[in-house]
């Protein structure tokens, strides 16, 4: 019980005390500790003191709902044993909360808090780390099982193993839980520019059956746009509870689809048990009666945890891709540019480094994954043997590299600023000057394309991707694009749809260089393709220049740049 505590291992002034006294002498200690000038409360006025504390960290354990939202009455939390010590959300002096019990809050009393400027997640992302541990546990013994009824384990050494790989589950556990809650923190960043994103998923996940709106307490949509007119995005409990949903919706959509049964993710399922289980009985695993569905939350999990709650869904919307189509060329993506070495870069950056240059650093690398999904997506029948694989990463570094080292006094003067000012900041060389030239990798498919269909080295492309960004004027045009504000989910569509035109017309423009160029090098091709066509480069560079003269430049002008310079440079 509470009374066999050891006193003495109890601070100074501090105490364990029963609930049914009449009342409680507060020390010198606890009244500074709760900041109260009390000094004898009843049990319950010290709880409700206690819950509204000025405290880091408020830790809730147990059973019951202590906190509410100020507009709730204590019916509404169906906890009438705690009426007597629950408070409002809005008395709460904590930093953080972390619920280690289930609704030590309610969902609108998070909110409250959250709004606030508290941080707090939900009861079942702050405890699923146990859940996630309970699920690994019950599939290793299933694969397990098989093994021993195939006579290839015993009881013993069943039991032993099970033991001997707990510190590689906890490993596992702890990463999952640590993206999980890292991505949650990114978009409660992103949906105050972006809410209509969030709402087409919601919207979504209503027509699929499986969210209702106002049973979880998220925005109508009225308050979304209420939230948009006042700058305000999502919370991050509201965020938790969409992200959950999301992950079912696509976890239905994958097991509903061939992609589970897809050669190319069976390492995923290795990946997802310890390293010694797979070492053993890594041949029992096509065998595991819950296969497709282990593979299907895996993989719904890592998209999501990755790339954010509202990426399928735009990319579904966008492209008219479906769901289960999204997951292949995202991991092609994710592979050909090496996305996890660079998250983990970022996450491993010294502690004082400003959270939000970490957030823009991640927002950076998922913005890159995020384009080269969308270039695989645009050629569905895109796909790549191991070799064909490796061959593109090498191929991928090696872009990287020339990009960075290019030798034009403009490009090399604007990047080495960039890199740094970045390491002032605190970021190692190397990842800054990767960071600096991540937006010109969304060029990558194209370039390594090129290259392939022209013979040529990929750092001849890239020069010459760089003459043309100069030339005609298509890095302004870009920056342009890139201070565009969605306001709608119309404007959010054609500026997504302006950037791939510019990417495509890059693309082109290098392409019919090359193939007019006889072999010459990037800048005697350029400058001979230009000749040819002097009268319309020269309208071209007219039309280019009035509108740089225009100053603050909308969406509209950049559609009509963009057309001149395809009809003109073609």
């Amino acid at each position: 019980s509470w009374q066999s505590y050891d006193r003495d291992s109890i601070s100074e002034g501090g105490g364990v005390w029963s609930r049914r006294e009449k009342s409680i002498d507060l020390t010198d200690e606890v009244r500074l500790a709760l900041d109260t000038d009390a000094t004898s409360l009843t049990p319950d006025e010290l709880i409700q003191i206690i819950l509204r504390a000025p405290v880091d960290l408020l830790w809730n354990g147990g059973i019951g709902t202590y906190v509410k939202a100020s507009s709730e009455s204590h019916v509404d939390c169906y906890d009438r044993a705690n009426d007597s010590v629950r408070v409002d959300a809005a008395e709460l002096r904590c930093s953080v909360v972390g619920e280690g019990g289930n609704l030590g809050f309610t969902q609108m009393g998070r909110i409250e808090y959250a709004r606030n400027g508290g941080r707090i997640n939900t009861d079942f992302i702050d405890n699923s780390g146990g859940v996630d541990c309970s699920d690994r546990e019950v599939n290793l013994k299933i694969l397990l099982g098989v093994a021993e009824e195939r006579g290839e384990l015993n009881h013993e050494d069943r039991v032993a193993l099970i033991s001997g790989v707990t510190e590689d589950v906890t490993v596992r556990v702890l990463a999952d839980n640590y993206d999980q809650a890292l991505i949650l923190s990114q978009d409660e960043e992103r949906s105050v520019p972006n809410l209509e994103a969030y709402e087409d998923l919601m919207k979504t996940l209503e027509r699929h059956g499986l969210l209702n709106r106002e049973l979880e307490g998220l925005p109508s949509t009225d308050e979304i746009a209420e939230r948009a007119r006042d700058g305000r995005g999502l919370t991050r409990p509201e965020l938790s509870v969409l992200l959950a949903y999301a992950k079912q919706d696509l976890k239905n959509a994958l097991i509903e689809s061939d992609v589970p049964d897809l050669p190319d993710v069976l390492p995923e399922l290795r990946a997802y048990f310890p390293d010694e289980v797979t070492k053993r009985f890594g041949h029992l695993l096509e065998d595991h009666p819950l296969k497709r569905e282990i593979l299907a939350t895996v993989l719904a999990s890592r998209v999501l945890n990755d790339e954010g709650i509202t990426f399928v869904n735009r990319l579904v919307m966008e492209t008219g891709a479906t769901r289960a189509e999204v997951v292949p060329a995202y991991r092609l993506a994710h592979r050909l540019i090496g996305a996890h070495e660079r998250w983990v870069a970022v996450e491993q950056l010294d502690v004082d480094v400003d959270p939000a240059l970490r957030r823009e650093l991640l927002d950076a690398i998922d913005y890159l994954v995020e384009s080269v999904t969308r270039w695989y997506l645009a050629r569905p029948d895109e796909s790549l043997t191991p070799d064909e694989l490796e061959s593109a990463r090498k191929s991928f570094a090696e872009l990287e590299v020339s990009f960075a080292e290019a030798d034009f006094d403009d490009w090399r003067e604007h990047g080495v600023a960039e890199v740094a000012e970045l390491v002032v900041a605190g970021i190692p060389t190397e990842l800054a000057t990767r960071h600096v030239y991540h937006e010109k990798l969304v060029h990558a498919p194209d370039i390594i394309e090129l290259a392939n269909q022209s013979d040529r080295d990929v750092s001849e492309i890239v020069e010459l991707y760089i003459l043309i960004g100069d030339r005609y004027q298509l890095d302004w045009l870009e920056g342009q694009v890139g201070q565009l504000a969605a306001t709608t989910r119309w404007d959010r569509w054609a500026i997504r749809s302006l950037e791939g035109d510019l990417i495509r017309l890059r693309r082109d423009i290098a392409g019919w260089v090359l193939a007019s160029g006889d072999g010459l090098g990037p800048n005697a091709a350029l400058d001979a393709y230009a000749k040819a066509r002097a009268e319309r480069h020269a309208r071209l560079a007219q039309f280019m220049n009035l509108l740089a003269q225009e100053g603050s430049v909308d969406l509209d002008p950049l559609l009509v740049a963009t057309r001149q310079i395809r009809a003109l440079a073609g």
